[in-house]
């Protein structure tokens, strides 16, 4: 483990030293630790922590630790996010290898090797969502080591090192996506480490110099982590129709001279006097919907829906971009601008329109959306009452986790909010 490379310096110097007056001290210390991340486990549940965790967003991962690999460590570790915000993560790493054989100082064989086991229980608060953005976390560890005769460290280039060590600690991290269901992840953290060990001259059998427990204040978590998000069943049932991408398209044609459908007044004001719009403009709407917490489109999904357009003069196209109201206010607002300017990226390249015809609004949270949509669920009335009591982002959203029929509004309502609205007017 990374941990335990990373204190192998600190069993030749130790710093923050405090001895144990005898090893039930140090059970007791490791007993009094596993309460308390059960302890931040339980505190850590964010408001309407009972909700279901939407399926399109994945509950497990595995990941590896790429620094551990450097020390030539196999390690593998798994992540269950038991809410939207809080995760348990478990990782072990086991090196049995004996490395490329040479003498120490004194000509004695130096028999290197790195061997050890080691196990790492963490729990995360996730300050957005599990498996993307910073964390706190607080972690154990335990494992046995057996190593020396390495050039690096230089304390353990003539002498070897057995025994075992038991912590915990604090740490920080974050992970950004590298890809739709992968991640990339940094860590640190440090905190309090027991070590039990005995320190011999090199080689197997090497004569023990001395035994010593201690208790140090140590780094007890380094990591460069690849994820992979296991996706949930209905953003696996989804991707295998790609043409649920766009789940709705209407057409708004001429007919007999006149327009069907008032254009948007914005369009009217760059396309010239509305007399003249009127009588010659045919206007084209359809909406795309996404995952929760995306904005990415498959290549070329938009262009068999602009069949209709493909030559014709464009005079003005309106992308709205809208968010389900799940987190912030702020990051809603974000994510809506990243799907309209994605949208509106893909029709610039499919339609060959100057980017001044292209207007890109960001709307954030839809509570116009979720208004009138809820009322054909059984929450309605409820969602109603809220919104009418209060202004605040914030608090309607604490609200509408509180209820009962938040369910129905997650799989029912908000994926119809997940949005970019598309308007063309055109000639």
């Amino acid at each position: 483990m990374i941990s335990t490379l990373a204190t192998y310096r600190l069993l030749h110097k130790p710093v923050g030293l405090t001895r144990l007056s005898t090893a039930a001290r140090s059970r007791a210390v490791a007993v009094r630790s596993m309460l308390l991340l059960l302890l931040f486990s339980l505190c850590s549940q964010p408001a309407g922590a009972g909700v279901t965790r939407p399926d399109s967003l994945g509950r497990y991962a595995i990941n590896t630790n790429m620094l551990y690999w450097l020390s030539a460590t196999p390690n593998a570790g798994i992540e269950w996010a038991a809410t939207d915000r809080f995760s348990l993560a478990l990782s072990f790493g086991y090196n049995a290898f004996n490395f490329p054989g040479r003498n120490n100082a004194s000509g004695q064989p130096a028999n290197p090797k790195l061997h050890h086991w080691s196990v790492t229980p963490e729990g995360r608060l996730w300050l957005r969502r599990a498996f993307e953005g910073s964390y706190f976390g607080l972690h154990l560890l335990g494992g046995q080591f057996n190593a020396g005769g390495v050039s690096f460290p230089a304390f353990m280039r003539d002498y070897r090192y057995e025994g075992y060590a038991v912590g915990a600690g604090l740490s920080y991290g974050h992970e950004w996506p590298i890809g739709r269901d992968w991640r990339l992840g940094v860590s640190a953290g440090a905190g309090w480490m027991y070590l039990n060990y005995d320190k011999y001259e090199c080689g197997s059998c090497g004569r023990r110099l001395y035994h010593r427990a201690r208790n140090i204040v140590a780094v007890t978590n380094a990591s460069v982590t690849v994820a992979y998000v296991f996706p949930g069943r209905r953003r696996a049932a989804a991707a295998a129709r790609p043409s649920a991408v766009i789940e709705r398209i209407i057409y708004m044609p001429v007919e007999n001279g006149t327009v069907t459908h008032e254009p948007d007044s914005r369009a009217i004001a760059v396309s010239g006097p509305a007399a003249t719009v009127a009588a010659t403009v045919d206007t084209l709407r359809f909406s795309v919907y996404y995952d929760v917490d995306r904005h990415d489109l498959q290549n070329g999904v938009l262009d068999s829906r602009l069949d209709s357009v493909r030559g014709r003069q464009i005079l003005s196209v309106i992308v709205d971009g809208y968010a389900s109201p799940e987190y912030a206010a702020s990051y809603n607002l974000q994510l809506s601008e990243r799907r309209a300017r994605r949208v509106a990226s893909e029709l610039m390249r499919s339609l060959d329109v100057s980017p001044s015809l292209i207007t890109v609004t960001a709307r954030g949270d839809d509570w116009e959306g979720l208004a009138g949509r809820s009322a054909t669920v059984g929450p309605g009335s409820d969602v109603s009452r809220i919104m009418a009591r209060t202004l605040d982002p914030g608090e309607r959203k604490q609200a509408l986790r509180s209820l009962s029929g938040y369910g129905e509004l997650l799989d029912r309502v908000f994926p119809l909010l997940r949005r970019t609205d598309v308007t063309i007017i055109y000639r």
